[in-house]
C-alpha cells in the first residue's frame, strides 16, 4: 500500500521564499523613496519658515532701525550663483546677503534647524548652505518668498 504523505515540498518552499524576497525588496524601495520625499518636504517647509521669518525681521528693521540678524556682506560664490541661475532666477544680486547660522536662526524663531542659510532680507531669498540640492530631484535648495 502506498502512503499519501502530505507536506510542503522543497519546490513550493523555495518559490514562497523567492516571492517573499521580491515583496520585501519592493517594500524597502518604496520606503526609501518615501523617506527622501519626506526629508525634501521638511527642507522646503523649513526654507519657507526662514523666508517668512526673514521678511518679518526686515519689516521690523525698517520700522525700528535695529540691526538684522546674521553675518552681513556675504557675497555669493560662483557655484551658488550657478545653482540659483539653474533654477531660472533671472535677477540674483551678488551682494546684500546674510549668513544665518543655527544660533542666528534661533534668534528669529526657527528652532532645531539642521541647516545654515544665506538670506537676502530685502527680497526674501533663501539658499540652503548645508544641503545645496534636493535628494530626489537634485534641484538647488533655493527659495524666493514671492515664488
Amino acid at each position: 500500500m502506498i502512503k499519501n504523505e502530505k507536506g510542503v515540498t522543497m519546490l513550493v518552499l523555495v518559490v514562497t521564499i523567492v516571492i517573499l524576497l521580491v515583496l520585501a525588496a519592493v517594500s524597502i524601495n518604496f520606503a526609501i523613496k518615501d523617506s527622501d520625499y519626506a526629508i525634501e518636504k521638511k527642507q522646503l517647509v523649513e526654507m519657507e519658515m526662514v523666508a517668512t521669518a526673514v521678511h518679518e525681521q526686515y519689516i521690523k528693521y525698517q520700522k525700528t532701525g535695529n540691526g538684522l540678524v546674521g553675518t552681513p556682506d556675504q557675497q555669493l560664490t560662483e557655484d551658488i550663483e550657478k545653482d540659483m541661475n539653474g533654477k531660472d532666477v533671472s535677477t540674483v544680486n551678488k551682494e546684500g546677503w546674510y549668513k544665518l547660522t543655527k544660533d542666528d536662526l534661533k534668534k528669529i524663531g526657527i528652532k532645531d534647524s539642521a541647516y545654515e542659510y544665506l538670506v537676502k532680507y530685502e527680497t526674501g531669498e533663501v539658499y540652503n548652505l548645508s544641503e545645496k540640492t534636493s535628494r530626489r530631484e537634485g534641484n538647488p535648495l533655493y527659495l524666493r518668498l514671492s515664488d
